[in-house]
């Protein structure tokens, strides 16, 4: 195991001035049609503003209350850096459930609600490989024609949605008593990933997964389930997942909402938002150019020289 800490925030300022790569091109909404479920996926794909293709594709799925919008800064990041990025939206889940309502209270009573009805898991689980698919036909036919590269494709998720990307990823689903892997997935990153409330046994809950995952978490990173406290407890997928390369980034003053980038550009936005979603951006490019499009400079670079792109008090490791 490797362990790096952070550098100094000025240092940290002058590589913030440097572009993550590219620009990013088209936002497209749209949404795809699951003829078989009779289900609607909403989506929001961010192109590269790039003429070489295919290109290969990341899929990101939002948290409990999220929408397709999700996570922006994480889509045009990667667009410019020569991927697609398509942020779905799951119905059952969604903000849509929340949309109309004003009490606090009443919102966190909905969106509880929408954790415990399993059809709402399960379409979850069922809309990711359903994308896929429906990628794959696009791909052949109509004004999306031969612009995915579908042998690299990576996924990304936030809160929920990275717990969907773990299991997409081969994570044990105890609801369902399996594994719900997405074998078509070869690399993903979780960000602030809700955590199982059992103990973990790291070859039953995590043997399945085979592929290289980047953790993202943060120090005031709490689950409001668990209290005060318990942010250090998203760190245990890392540090338990016994196969593959796996990656762990911890930023310093980073809470949940920070990975979702829905404060960013509002009243609410906090001081260290923009620096600590810039730093996440950077890392999941070149997370996936290592592991998608298969670059040893990348990954030498995640694993030599990315740690010193960090502010004083962030954390890094790798296994």
């Amino acid at each position: 195991m490797h362990i790096r800490s952070g550098v100094t925030a000025g240092l940290l300022f002058i590589l913030l001035l440097a572009p993550i790569a590219g620009t990013a091109g088209e936002v497209e909404k749209g949404q795809f049609h699951d003829r078989d479920r009779d289900r609607k996926v909403p989506f929001t794909a961010y192109w590269p503003n790039l003429e070489s293709v295919p290109t290969p594709v990341v899929i990101f799925s939002h948290g409990l209350g999220g929408t397709r919008e999700t996570a922006s800064y994480f889509g045009r990041a990667l667009a410019g850096a020569g991927y697609v990025s398509i942020h779905i939206q799951h119905h059952g889940s969604d903000g849509d459930l929340v949309s109309h309502v004003q009490s606090r209270a009443d919102r966190r009573q909905i969106l509880r609600a929408s954790l415990r009805n399993f059809q709402n898991f399960a379409d979850r689980l069922d809309d990711i490989p359903f994308v896929i698919d429906e990628l794959g036909r696009r791909n052949n036919v109509g004004q999306w024609a031969g612009r995915f590269d579908l042998s690299r494709i990576g996924m990304a998720g936030h809160s929920y949605g990275a717990r969907s990307t773990m299991y997409a990823a081969g994570e044990f689903v105890g609801l369902i008593g399996g594994s719900a892997r997405e074998p078509r997935i070869k690399a993903a990153v979780v960000l602030s990933p809700n955590l199982p409330k059992r103990d973990i046994e790291p070859d039953r809950h995590y043997g399945g997964i085979r592929i290289p995952l980047f953790h993202v978490t943060g120090t005031l990173d709490d689950d409001p389930a668990m209290g005060p406290g318990s942010a250090s407890r998203r760190t245990l997928p890392f540090k338990l997942i016994p196969h593959s390369p796996q990656y762990l980034l911890v930023l310093d003053g980073a809470d949940h909402a920070t990975f979702s980038g829905t404060r960013l550009g509002t009243d609410t936005e906090k001081p260290g938002d923009k620096a600590h979603t810039t730093t996440v951006s950077r890392a999941a490019v070149a997370f996936f150019d290592a592991h998608l499009r298969g670059l040893s400079s990348k990954e030498n670079w995640i694993e030599s020289k990315f740690s010193h792109s960090l502010a004083s008090g962030d954390h890094f490791e790798f296994k």
